[in-house]
């Protein structure tokens, strides 16, 4: 009696055998030549009939393999994989705001005070030049206005910023 197995093994010689002798038989039909004949297309005339019979082509000339240049590949093809930083710096931080105006200084020199019979001064300023008497509620040069005397100090206001500037009344020499 033959088993399952021996069945199996015939089956799988057999098959083995007819593959072998399939492929010897297409060798033996086809042998290459020590030449390999190139085929060329046939022109537009002959394609169209389909009873002509087919031309043996000439081979195609070899390649001139050292005459095609290699083209160089850019920087940027040579650096793929190099890290990127998608990092962006934050904006600069605004410019401080400019400093408030100032005064200039006062350009006076205190040279000595008055006081008038009705409880009022008269003070002598030089500056520019120039001696001023000045009295309270007055304008020097309409540049500084006289806002009166207050804790031994000259009050004056700067027009042009409406900023108070205050002059140490002393003893004159």
């Amino acid at each position: 009696m033959i088993t399952s197995l021996q069945k199996r093994w015939r089956f799988v010689l057999l098959t083995a055998s007819v593959v072998l002798i399939f492929m010897l038989s297409t060798l033996a039909t086809h042998q290459p030549s020590a030449t390999p004949e190139v085929v060329q297309p046939a022109p537009h005339q002959q394609r169209q009939s389909t009873t002509a019979a087919p031309a043996k082509a000439e081979p195609l000339a070899a390649i001139p393999l050292k005459k095609i240049e290699r083209t160089k590949s850019s920087p940027t093809t040579a650096e793929l994989f190099k890290p990127k930083s998608w990092y962006v710096a934050p904006p600069p931080p605004p410019p401080a705001p400019p400093p408030p105006p100032t005064a200039p200084p006062l350009p006076f020199e205190f040279l000595g005070k008055v006081e008038n019979p009705d409880g009022t001064f008269t003070i002598f300023l030089s500056g520019h030049d120039r001696v001023y008497l000045i009295k309270g509620g007055e304008t020097i040069d309409g540049m500084y206005h006289v806002d009166g005397i207050k804790d031994g100090q000259l009050v004056l206001t700067y027009l042009p910023l409406q900023i108070q500037q205050f002059m140490t009344l002393g003893d004159a020499p």
